[in-house]
């Protein structure tokens, strides 16, 4: 009997615990409306201010449209249409926007009207609901008055769990209309339970009595409490049949969603009326900008007239400079040569036949008298055969031993001309040679080469040897700055000439051909001077080939000179006659150098691979007359070009040994007698020992 009785009391506990959460929700829902009402409000209070921004905003438009007009009514009368135009375009505009700000403020209107109207109802419905919940727990309160300290003291829980509720945040709508659907998802399970529940406690309260009648005891009390739980749970039904059904949760959330959206919409349109006040503001802004703009366009145009003046006053003065650059010269150097008096008269010279051992002997005498130069015989008779076999030399040896000095004197001697030039080694082509032309100055940057060049030319100069020096002529590729040259040098008996333009312009000198052509002199020879260090670049063999080379000894010998009267320059015709004689006189001995060249010396530098082209022997034809004719020997003469031109190959090549030098050397001499008898070659014996030398070093 025990057991049933506290069965009957917790299920009577279990019942008050399901009225206390009903009444809980009912609390809570109470508590939920409270901030959408005071939301509602705000909203209200913030259409009251949009429409109080909208006033303010429209008096400063009116504002600013008086300013307008003053401004306008101030504007100079050739602006004046042009600015009514662009304020009747901006009161357009402002009209447009008006219209724009009017039709949103009425659509907000309408949205808030609709959305609040549907609010307050839905909030009437609530309160309504609220009111009769309300009631019915005054009355539960009336009819449990032996209960009422413990509902004091639950509704001091209530207030407490009220206050901390206010506090709080508001809690996602979505989550307490989730709460509501699942409690409403199983109201008729709950309406059973509780059936079945007040038929079991009618049935037990009976029992109970029975049992009480039996037992002795007064049941007044279980029959009070049994009547009190039935009130508890008919009220507890009507409680859930006033909880909203699923079409008031869409309704609820209908709204929820309207009032989001309406929050949305009057962000977006205070975006927007902002958005129109910054382009009304800056349209007025334009309109003081745009007259400021017409002050400078008037400003420029003052300017403008003034600049146009002085370019007219350029143009005039263009002209003017324009008439007397037709008549400046471009050459201005070489003009004033063909102006000049003294390079049109002819010189004296000594013309007739010329004895090539007189001459030879007769510049070693000067140079050493005049100059202090002493060469040797042989020196001062290679250097004139070599005028003979070429017109391009390269000096060679130690820094000195008279390199530059060599040519300087022995034209000095013959009465002829020279011409240093300073090769620079960041020359790369031909214009660091010759010079250029400058089309914008219309001038020609000439050099000294190109000035040496056109002097060759004149009446005072033709008929003298000339020779131009290039001084440290490796410092730069002479292959790249010079190789315009070395193809005209090869054509000189089929008149060459030389592009300094690349096409005609007008008043050139007067020897130049065609504009822009340069003759070449036939009596200018070019002598390059080469140390081979560090700071240098090597030949090409094609310079090589090209060139009479001669490397100079380390030392000299002084000799008492002669003394030698002053006499007239050699004729350049004269020295190029003593050639064309000295070849004519000593055909057979070049004849037989060619021979010895080509039959003995050739198949001894085969094995070593190297060889010669055809300019070797056709050298030869000129150089070995002209040595024999200046009182030298054949042996000197092709000793000179096996050293100076084959032998020096040697050098270049890497594969061979002291030991096959050993057997050329011993070959080469014991050939030479085939050449000239009791001659030696001495020195490509002795270039042969210094190569043996320095590869013995080089392996061992």
């Amino acid at each position: 009997m025990e057991r049933e009785l506290r069965a009957a009391w917790a299920d009577a506990l279990r019942f008050k615990e399901l009225w206390q959460r009903a009444k809980q929700r009912a609390d809570k829902r109470e508590g939920d409306l409270a901030p959408r009402e005071a939301k509602v409000r705000d909203d209200e209070l913030d259409i009251a201010k949009h429409k109080k921004d909208l006033a303010v905003r429209e008096r400063a438009v009116a504002e600013e449209e008086r300013s307008l007009e003053d401004k306008r009514a101030d504007a100079a009368s050739g602006f004046a249409s042009e600015q009514l135009k662009a304020t009747e375009q901006l009161r357009g505009k402002r009209d447009a926007l008006q219209i724009e700000i009017n039709t949103l403020e009425e659509e907000l209107a309408t949205r808030r009207t609709v959305g609040v109207s549907e609010e307050r109802a839905a909030l009437a419905k609530e309160r309504l609901q609220l009111d009769n919940d309300r009631q019915a727990l005054e009355q539960d309160r009336a009819r449990h008055a032996r209960d009422a300290q413990a509902l004091a003291a639950e509704r001091a829980l209530f207030d407490d769990q009220k206050r901390h509720l206010e506090r709080k945040h508001e809690q996602d709508l979505e989550l307490a209309e989730r709460d509501v659907a699942l409690k409403l998802a199983r109201p008729e399970r709950l309406r059973e339970k509780e059936e079945e529940a007040r038929k079991a406690a009618e049935e037990e309260g009976a029992a109970l009595r029975a049992l009480l009648d039996r037992l002795g005891e007064r049941p007044e009390r279980l029959v009070e409490e049994n009547a009190r739980l039935s009130v508890q749970i008919g009220e507890l039904e009507d409680r859930l049949t006033n909880v909203p059904d699923a079409a008031q949760l869409e309704n609820l959330k209908a709204l929820a969603a309207r009032t989001r959206q309406a929050e949305a919409d009057a962000v977006e349109w205070r975006r927007q009326r902002d958005e129109v006040g910054q382009r009304l503001d800056r349209q007025l802004v334009a309109v003081g900008d745009l007259e400021t703009a017409r002050e400078v366009a008037r400003g420029l145009e003052r300017q403008n007239a003034g600049l146009r003046a002085a370019l007219d006053e350029m143009g005039a003065r263009w002209g003017e400079l324009q008439a007397q650059e037709a008549d400046r010269k471009p050459f201005v150097t070489l003009s004033g040569y063909d102006a000049d008096p003294a390079m049109l008269r002819l010189p004296p010279t000594r013309s007739g036949e010329l004895t090539l051992r007189a001459l030879a002997d007769e510049v070693r005498q000067r140079m050493a008298g005049e100059r202090q130069f002493y060469y040797s015989e042989t020196d001062v008779r290679l250097f004139l055969a070599g005028l003979a076999s070429s017109r391009l030399h390269l000096l060679q040896g130690i820094s000195g031993t008279g390199k530059t000095s060599l040519p300087i004197e022995f034209f000095r001697a013959l009465g002829g001309n020279s011409s240093v030039i300073e090769v620079q080694a960041g020359w790369r082509d031909k214009d660091d040679l010759f010079g250029f032309y400058n089309a914008f100055e219309k001038r020609f940057n000439e050099t000294e080469f190109t000035k040496a060049l056109y002097r060759a030319l004149l009446p005072a100069n033709a008929d003298l040897p000339t020779v131009i020096v290039l001084d440290e002529m490796n410092l730069a590729h002479p292959e790249q700055y010079f190789g315009t040259m070395l193809s005209k040098l090869e054509n000189l008996e089929r008149g060459a000439v030389l592009d300094i333009l690349n096409s005609p312009v007008p008043n050139v000198p007067d020897l130049f051909v065609d504009g822009s052509k340069l003759p070449f002199a036939e009596n200018v020879w070019f002598v390059g001077t080469a140390n081979h260090d560090e700071t240098t670049v090597s030949f090409a063999d094609k310079t090589y080939d090209r060139s009479h080379v001669q490397e100079l000894p380390h030392t000299y010998t002084s000799f008492p000179a002669s003394d030698q009267h002053p006499q007239d320059p050699i004729s350049f015709i004269a020295l190029k006659d003593a050639f064309d004689l000295a070849e004519r006189q000593h055909r057979t001995a070049a004849t037989g150098a060619r021979r010895f060249i080509a039959d003995e010396v050739r198949p001894l530098f085969t094995p070593l691979r190297i060889g010669w082209a055809n300019r070797l022997p056709l050298q030869l034809d000129r150089f070995v007359p002209v040595f024999l004719a200046a009182g030298g020997t054949v042996t000197e003469a092709v000793d000179h070009v096996i050293e100076a031109k084959i032998i020096r190959k040697v050098r270049d090549q890497f594969e061979i040994t002291p030991d096959q030098l050993t057997e050329l050397k011993d070959k080469l001499q014991a050939a030479w007698p085939k050449l000239e008898s009791g001659g030696s070659p001495t020195r490509s014996l002795a270039k042969l020992d210094d190569e043996i030398h320095r590869l013995s070093g080089g392996i061992g």
